[in-house]
């Protein structure tokens, strides 16, 4: 019998693949940027990932704008400030999601967790070793 966390997260996967194949269905042509900007939007969203990646990568598609544009490349300066815009987009869903989550720890924060105490467990077994064998 699947248990509900497990099932939750087979839906998620099952969602964002399903997403994918709708894009690409219906808008064939889509870019590589497009498709991988789709991808971290909704990794960012279901699994909670830290809002302060997306809008700093907002943040150098904007600065990047001024720079385009000094070089009368009005097309790439257009592309990079509606990139920033959508991780901007991004980066609020993002927090909203993180405001709803606040106290749970998120699955990265559990492993590191969980394996922050198996290496002080294997530590603290090192060191009782160490005493035996000073001990002998």
């Amino acid at each position: 019998m699947i248990n509900k966390k497990t099932l939750i997260k087979i839906m998620k996967i099952v969602f964002i693949f399903d997403a994918f194949l709708i894009v690409y269905i219906y808008f064939p042509y889509t870019t590589l940027s497009g498709y991988s900007l789709l991808l971290y939007a909704l990794i960012s969203i279901f699994y909670v990932l830290d809002s302060r990646i997306s809008a700093t990568i907002a943040l150098l598609y904007l600065v990047s704008c001024p720079f385009f544009l000094y070089r009368k490349q009005d097309l790439i300066a257009e592309e990079m400030a509606t990139k920033a815009y959508y991780f901007l987009v991004i980066t609020v869903i993002t927090q909203i999601r993180e405001l709803k989550f606040k106290n749970q720890k998120t699955p990265i924060q559990k492993f590191y967790d969980e394996l922050k105490i198996k290496w002080l467990i294997i530590k603290n077994e090192a060191k009782k070793e160490i005493i035996n064998l000073e001990n002998r």
